[in-house]
């Protein structure tokens, strides 16, 4: 009887130390297997070089609304594209990065880039003063300057003071309303905020505003593109540049030369003005001579 006690203990003993050995090793294979997942939804994925020297992952999570042709737009088969996009990802690929997309309205690109889930916004981002003192910028890869766009057909704007007295679209966040904004120091000109770009361009080509400021160069091939019946009202009212901005911080600091030196090499290249003249049929990649 002791003896089968005894061989009862045993076989116990056994049974609860293989339990723990199975449950210590999957324990250890939980915590090492992966890490947290980014709070960021990408919408896809460029590959370019994939490893650094230490054998991880090099990744640039860019920022993108995606509705701005030809500068940053979905294509036909569902993934992004256009001069930005190809830009973006051309540095990238110069400095052996991966780059993941982040696609937001424009209004929540910054609040993105505030708060470290993406590095980097790449969307036309013109280089205000304003923007400057908070964001670190690339060298410039757009030259450019605003037009207005307004109804076709509507004769009456032909510039900014005669915007005056009337109503002008813009996107939450644009420099084109802090531009009008600058501008309209009497306040006679009313803004209305959009979130969706093809909201604001129909609601333009009905005439329910009455204009909104946009790039010369990309502004009439978006036109042409959407076929809504709009004009260009008038000569460029101002010039402009577009650089990638970076959160303000050391490590950005140190990586923005990289980044630059890989910009300059490209646009040295051709590679910036073949891109150009492919998406905008002209170059703006060329700093204008002086």
């Amino acid at each position: 009887m002791r003896a089968k006690r005894r061989g009862a203990f045993a076989s116990t003993v056994l049974l609860l130390a293989s339990l723990a050995l199975t449950l210590g090793a999957c324990g250890k294979s939980d915590s090492d297997s992966s890490s947290p997942p980014s709070e960021a939804k990408p919408s896809g994925q460029v590959q370019a070089q994939d490893t650094s020297k230490s054998g991880e992952s090099k990744t640039l999570r860019f920022g993108t609304a995606s509705g701005y042709y030809p500068f940053t737009f979905q294509n036909d088969a569902g993934k992004l594209d256009g001069y930005d996009i190809q830009v973006a990802e051309a540095v990238a690929e110069k400095l052996g990065y991966k780059v993941e997309w982040t696609t937001a309205e424009f209004s929540g690109l910054f609040g993105l880039l505030d708060s470290g889930k993406i590095d980097a916004i790449v969307n036309e981002v013109r280089m205000t003063d304003e923007r400057r003192k908070k964001y670190l910028f690339s060298r410039p890869y757009v030259y450019s300057g605003t037009i207005i766009v307004t109804k076709k057909g509507n004769d009456a704007v032909k510039d900014l003071a005669s915007l005056k007295g009337r109503t002008v679209a813009s996107h939450y966040g644009s420099a084109y309303a802090k531009f009008i904004e600058k501008y309209d120091t009497g306040k006679e000109i009313t803004l209305k905020y959009y979130e969706e770009r093809s909201a604001l361009l129909k609601d333009v080509s009905l005439g329910r505003v009455d204009a909104y400021l946009t790039d010369k160069v990309g502004g009439p091939l978006e036109i042409e593109k959407t076929g809504l019946p709009l004009q260009v009202a008038g000569p460029p009212v101002d010039s402009f540049e577009n650089g990638i901005p970076f959160a303000d911080n050391e490590k950005n600091r140190d990586f923005l030369k990289r980044f630059d030196e890989a910009l300059e090499q490209l646009r040295s290249e051709g590679v910036l003005t073949e891109l150009s003249r492919k998406w905008l049929g002209t170059d703006v990649a060329t700093p204008p001579a002086s």
